[in-house]
């Protein structure tokens, strides 16, 4: 009887454990004020702009603007049809300095040495959607003399196993310092394109 009573059971034990691993879809930790948000264990920028363009403009303007930003690099979608455009940073330099005068020192000196990231742009009418994950930041030298490496920003500013921001000073410098910088990089408002050449 106990043999009929396992095998009925067996499937359930087997496959009970299934799916307890999977990553929550929604945000699990921000920066106050902020676009930066620890999203299923890694720390993304993402922030919505509105804008009075159609999809069809707002993806022509994107196209140029991405085309002209240093450091971008198109991956797939080289044009602007369609309703995403998808790249990467590719040593791309934050300017900390330009933001409430960050300094090179300390925790906050991660900030002078070049990112690279994955870019997606979603394009809707009326507004879009910029996306930059898997920053890290290249060729940091270590405490060994002459050895470097490069640092996830997801490793540096999160705590127990990226389940959360880290709360000190520099951490939420470097997050502040990172999202007015993209801010404004991604911003067509702020951009000098213009109609006229």
């Amino acid at each position: 009887m106990k043999l009929i009573l396992f095998a009925l059971f067996f499937p359930v034990f087997c496959f009970a454990q299934n799916g307890q691993k999977k990553l929550s879809d929604g945000v699990v930790d921000s920066v106050p004020g902020t676009s930066v948000v620890l999203k299923n264990y890694e720390v993304i920028f993402q922030k919505v702009y509105t804008s009075k363009l159609t999809a069809d403009e707002l993806g022509n303007q994107l196209f140029t603007l991405l085309s002209t930003t240093k450091g971008f690099r198109f991956d797939r979608r080289i044009s602007p049809d369609g309703d995403q455009l998808i790249g990467r940073l590719v040593k791309y330099v934050v300017d900390a300095q330009r933001y409430n005068g960050y300094t090179v020192f300390g925790m906050a000196g991660i900030l002078s040495y070049p990112v690279d990231a994955s870019v997606v742009v979603n394009v809707k009418d009326f507004k879009y959607r910029v996306t930059v994950s898997e920053l890290s930041f290249n060729h940091i030298e270590t405490a060994t003399k002459g050895e470097f490496r490069d640092v996830k920003l997801s490793d540096y500013i999160t705590k127990k196993n990226r389940s959360r921001f880290a709360t000190g000073k520099s951490d939420l410098k470097i997050a502040r310092a990172i999202d007015q910088d993209l801010s404004n990089k991604f911003d067509l408002q702020k951009s000098n394109l213009s109609d006229d050449f």
